[in-house]
């Protein structure tokens, strides 16, 4: 997380030195003075309490933010122009507009950039002079808002049901039912298994990880993110029984982390997809196999779903490049969060 600004003379330093920065090469000549944001004396006052408390990079001048002000809980995600948060009434979201000291202090902690379409003229006739009339009182936020990414807010209600989820949470759950802010033309059904994902909220899932897939831009790095929410529950298939006749007192994680600290022990990956892949249901089963090529037909489906990890991270020679068709990537990505969603269960 960025550092954490509390001076405003710094803050105010910062973005006008974003401004002119992104002017530099008109090669016109600009002179130094001081330059702020013109904030009341409540506006001073808000502009130090607040804190931001979680920060998560979704993609180029996107980012999602909880921060709390005056005891209140506020979401916030950059870039987008509007986001619908009204298709389930449990979010209990209201969009609020941007005040002077939040957009001072996100712009600062969120290290947000000047949008790179912003009009450089612009900024240099219409902003970067504006401390030379008289009696300068500072400059309004919101003639500085047209040149940075979009910032849309909103305030948790108390009786919000996601107002303790993790962010990359609320963020997944979010971008799967807006589906015009997503690179990939998912089918609804992947949308609705990723919801379903997100609504219950396993405190084993990575949540950033599930949301980085959902808001990847090719199919083979939706699947590898994917598979690595599977992968973080191989221990608990592998190393359970070994945990147990230890009977320790440590969790099945820490013990999993000392096992691999101290004697470089960790689960074998194929044969933690075999054991995983036994407890999944028919429903899943059928899907993974109505895609199987038949030169995989001896082989067990957790082999092949292996398979097609190795041949995406490596480039060794026996490697072959993953070229599949859309529908297919679409049944892959549909099963592989159902052994998500199983394998998840099955730990809890």
């Amino acid at each position: 997380m960025p550092a954490r600004f509390r001076n405003r003379d710094e803050m105010n330093r910062l973005i006008f030195n974003l401004l002119i920065n992104f002017v530099s090469d008109l090669g016109r000549s600009i002179p130094s003075a001081s330059r702020w944001i013109e904030l009341t004396e409540q506006e001073k006052v808000d502009c130090v309490k607040i804190k931001i408390e979680e920060i998560l990079p979704i993609a180029p001048g996107v980012i999602a933010a909880y921060f709390k002000l005056n005891e209140r809980k506020y979401f916030l995600i950059t870039g987008p122009d509007e986001i619908n948060v009204n298709f389930d009434e449990g979010l209990y979201l209201k969009e609020i507009e941007i005040s002077a000291p939040i957009f001072l202090r996100l712009v600062c902690e969120l290290g947000l950039p000047v949008k790179r379409q912003s009009s450089k003229t612009k900024i240099y006739d219409e902003v970067l002079f504006q401390h030379e009339v008289e009696e300068y009182p500072g400059h309004k936020f919101v003639d500085l808002i047209p040149y940075f990414h979009n910032i849309l807010i909103f305030e948790f209600d108390l009786e919000s049901a996601y107002i303790n989820h993790r962010l990359g949470n609320l963020v997944g759950y979010l971008l799967a039912n807006n589906k015009d802010l997503l690179p990939l033309n998912f089918p609804e059904v992947i949308l609705n298994q990723y919801s379903n994902l997100f609504v219950q909220n396993f405190s084993t899932i990575n949540y950033n990880i599930l949301t980085k897939s959902l808001n990847s831009v090719h199919w083979r790095d939706v699947f590898i993110e994917i598979y690595r929410c599977i992968e973080a529950v191989f221990h608990s298939f592998s190393l359970q029984s070994l945990h147990n006749s230890f009977k320790s007192s440590l969790s099945i994680n820490d013990f999993a982390k000392l096992l691999e600290k101290e004697l470089k022990k960790r689960p074998t990956e194929e044969e933690s997809l075999i054991t995983i892949f036994n407890g999944i249901d028919n429903g899943t089963v059928s899907l993974i196999e109505s895609i199987k090529p038949s030169s995989f037909s001896d082989s067990k489906n957790a082999v092949w779903f292996y398979n097609i990890r190795n041949n995406i991270v490596h480039s060794r020679p026996i490697h072959e490049e993953v070229n599949f068709e859309d529908e297919v990537w679409e049944t892959l990505i549909l099963g592989s969060l159902q052994i998500v969603e199983q394998s998840h269960k099955a730990c809890v």
